[in-house]
């Protein structure tokens, strides 16, 4: 790794020693973990990861006919938009069939999108076994369309950078709660698309994080 470039003509302030929260000491526990227990993750761990990390944390205003506002979630949304749908590769959850889920925020529920293929999805991910292995897998689809009348091209810059917020909730519960996961953008994109069932061009697969119980 390359040292940080320090500018030589530069005054250089010291700042106050770090004071221990317990923020800083999950984040400094945070890791990129591959090694995942053949124990099938709880489906109470799973509702409490997606309703903690990606779930509805409030409304903006109503509309002149009482309509609830725009969402709000535990993570920077470029103009409150939502620019995110979540897909989830189900493999080893208790009381959970395998199959291809979509997370409801609004209403915390998954709808079943279609069974799992296990070699569509293995073909989808690059056939890395060490994801196979993951009893999850969340996939952060944009919307663009979402946020294309506001933003403009630069809606693809804005949903990606929102995946990034929310995959980072994501680990860090996980870190939280004993899990193993790490982050990826390792697949195939037509495939991921078909595996999800949705178009890739306005509906783009564009980050994962692969979870389970820790071995």
């Amino acid at each position: 790794m390359q040292p940080i470039r320090s500018r030589q003509s530069a005054d250089v302030v010291a700042l106050p020693k770090c004071t221990s929260s317990s923020f800083g000491e999950l984040a400094a526990r945070r890791r990129s973990a591959r090694k995942f227990s053949a124990n099938a993750l709880s489906i109470e761990l799973l509702s409490n990861l997606l309703q903690e990390t990606l779930g509805v944390t409030g409304r903006l205003g109503k509309s002149e006919e009482g309509v609830p506002g725009y969402p709000l979630f535990p993570y920077p949304s470029a103009g409150a938009l939502g620019a995110l749908d979540v897909y989830l590769i189900v493999r080893h959850v208790a009381a959970l069939a395998p199959g291809i889920y979509r997370f409801l925020p609004d209403t915390c529920c998954l709808e079943r999108v279609s069974e799992l293929n296990t070699s569509v999805a293995a073909k989808a991910l690059l056939d890395d076994s060490t994801v196979d292995r993951s009893a999850t897998t969340l996939v952060f689809v944009a919307v663009l369309r979402r946020l294309t009348h506001k933003y403009g091209i630069r809606s693809y810059r804005l949903a990606h950078l929102e995946a990034g917020h929310a995959a980072q909730n994501v680990v860090l519960h996980c870190t939280a709660t004993g899990l193993s996961s790490f982050t990826s953008c390792a697949f195939h994109d037509r495939d991921m698309s078909a595996l999800l069932c949705v178009d890739g061009l306005t509906e783009i697969p564009c980050y994962v994080v692969h979870f389970g119980n820790a071995a």
